[in-house]
């Protein structure tokens, strides 16, 4: 499916980095092919998070072990505490789920590493068109093979991440990791957002590492939380465009924006999913 990229591009990264992408690539192969099948089998919402999801992170889990030493906090399968262990590997292997499973665009494979609170490394595939985002602390963000370079200095369009901020025009794709991406390529100018840090983590080093600047809600530099809160609430884009932001907003938008209400309660009711696909 890797289409992108030459066949020893992955050659880039030193080890450890070079082994955990090449896994981590054709691990999102494998389980893309078996989202797919139970796609067509009619799999229920909550089978797909609660079952799949969860195996397909101990999965990889098992496989990053044998490269080195770390704990999981996975989207699905929570945080599992490793031997002697610095790094945390940090995983949502299919954010956008309820795109997926209604035929959409807009889902992805998210791997990030943080090593003493330090994110380090960031992985973000494109399951629908298999474009891998990639970033390594202080080596820049790519996308497949080319640089990015993050966004332009405007306010102009801005993408919403599971908030609404009354009275702002914004785009939502229901993927957080990939609207985060979409920034660090240019696509968009603003990404204002409250998500886990499993769906973001990687996406969060691809866009810095393309140059763009995250804040929080009060515009202060953001810091990764604890492994028993997790949700992030956060404004990214170039550094003037975060300025002017915060001029607009008046130093904060904690009373501006709110969390928008989700659907996926709803969903997991339906039992299994039928589409004409």
């Amino acid at each position: 499916m890797v289409k992108h990229v030459a066949e020893n591009y992955w050659d880039i990264y030193d080890p450890p980095w070079r082994e955990l992408l090449k896994i981590a690539v054709s691990h999102a192969e494998k389980i893309l092919r078996e989202a797919l099948r139970l796609r067509k089998e009619g799999v229920t919402a909550l089978d797909f998070s609660k079952k799949m999801k969860s195996r397909w992170e101990k999965e990889l889990y098992a496989e990053v072990l044998k490269i080195f030493k770390c704990s999981l906090l996975g989207k699905d399968t929570g945080y599992l505490k490793g031997a002697d262990a610095e790094k945390v590997l940090v995983l949502d292997l299919f954010d956008g789920s309820s795109n997926f499973l209604f035929d959409c665009k807009y889902y992805s494979y998210n791997l990030a590493v943080i090593d003493k609170n330090d994110l380090v490394f960031g992985l973000c595939i494109d399951l629908e068109n298999f474009d891998v985002f990639h970033a390594l602390k202080n080596n820049g963000a790519y996308l497949n093979e080319k640089k990015l370079h993050g966004p332009a200095p405007f306010i102009d369009r801005i993408i919403c991440s599971n908030v609404v901020i009354k009275g702002t025009y914004f785009l939502h794709f229901g993927c957080s990791s990939l609207e985060l991406c979409m920034l660090a390529r240019g696509s968009v100018d603003i990404v204002i957002g409250k998500s886990g840090l499993q769906d973001i983590a990687a996406a969060m080093l691809i866009a810095l590492e393309s140059g763009a600047v995250i804040k929080d809600w009060n515009f202060s530099d953001l810091k990764l939380l604890s492994i028993k809160k997790t949700r992030l609430e956060y404004v990214a884009g170039h550094r003037e465009s975060v300025e002017k932001l915060s001029q607009v907003f008046g130093g904060s938008l904690k009373d501006k924006a709110s969390y928008m209400p989700s659907s996926w309660s709803n969903i997991v009711k339906r039992g299994k999913i039928s589409i004409d696909i």
